[in-house]
């Protein structure tokens, strides 16, 4: 903690000076009055005392996806808010794209499991797994079986009833 009260910067900051050619001057945009113009394309980062340039940070795939997902509460509520505003924006959305989507989203859930997460699952908390493996797989078919024949429906239905009812994922066997 300095003398002001607040906490001293652990890094120095980094300024970015964008060099560009001399005839981009300030006449098309108001904010560039605020970068240095210079006879180049390239763009360097300098420390704060200016003493050293060094090339911009580069931003790694996995660094821009972890940011991407860690973000997925916002994007969920832009996207639902937008969808409350005006649904018009979503009629696009049929029952082909919100399969992929879906299968995208499952997708992109399953790949940041890794082997150490079901061994901590399977050694920490075995009877709760098994416990739930027999609620799907056997209580709900059995269940769904049971429901069909006291309403009296078909076989087509009872079988379909059955298959929904045996389906691993929350709101489709519920």
């Amino acid at each position: 903690v300095g003398a002001n009260g607040f906490a001293a910067p652990s890094a120095p900051v980094q300024r970015s000076i964008v060099r560009r050619s001399p005839v981009s001057m300030a006449a098309k945009n108001p904010l560039s009055l605020f970068k240095r113009v210079l006879p180049s394309t390239k763009s360097v980062a300098l420390d704060a005392d200016n003493s050293e340039p060094r090339e911009p940070m580069k931003i790694t795939s996995q660094e821009l996806s972890s940011m991407f997902v860690n973000l997925f509460p916002v994007w969920t509520a832009l996207f639902a808010g937008a969808a409350l505003y005006n649904p018009n924006l979503f009629l696009w959305l049929t029952t082909e794209y919100f399969t992929a989507g879906l299968a995208l989203l499952m997708l992109s859930m399953g790949i940041t499991l890794t082997p150490k997460d079901f061994a901590d699952v399977f050694s920490e908390d075995l009877p709760s797994v098994a416990t739930q493996w027999l609620g799907c797989y056997l209580m709900m078919p059995m269940l769904a079986l049971a429901l069909s024949k006291v309403a009296g429906l078909s076989p087509e239905l009872t079988a379909g009833m059955v298959l929904v009812g045996s389906i691993n994922g929350g709101q489709a066997s519920n």
